[in-house]
């Protein structure tokens, strides 16, 4: 698929997934600050969350940078722990809502969102 500068993997927004780095463990401390960004096009609005990115855990990520159906905007989140029992410690909301009437449009997704504000 054509991307911004060239070639951009394309998934299926179900069971498609790109798979980088170690093959164990996390690969970034989620106790010290870090920085995640993607470039992301939605080809529809999505009816569930649609995550860009994520840390996976055994029961809960370490952090998800995704499109928020229920907040109609793109939203990071990082969790207390990995367990079942897991809230989101630290949760952001860029401070628009993008959608509906702009998929199929290349939104540079950081974390934490610019002007980033509390999920409301």
């Amino acid at each position: 698929m054509e991307g911004i500068a060239g070639k951009a993997a394309k998934f299926d927004g179900t069971s498609g997934y790109a798979k980088i780095g170690q093959t164990s463990g996390p690969h970034i401390n989620t106790e010290r600050s870090f920085t995640v960004s993607a470039w992301a096009k939605l080809d529809k609005k999505p009816s569930g969350a649609a995550v860009i990115t994520a840390q996976a855990g055994q029961a809960a990520p370490g952090f998800e940078l995704y499109y928020s159906a229920a907040y109609d905007r793109w939203a990071f989140n990082q969790y207390s722990s990995d367990s079942a029992a897991a809230t989101p410690r630290y949760g952001r909301c860029s401070p628009t809502a993008p959608l509906p009437g702009r998929v199929r449009t290349w939104w540079a997704c950081t974390t934490p969102p610019p002007t980033p504000s509390p999920c409301t």
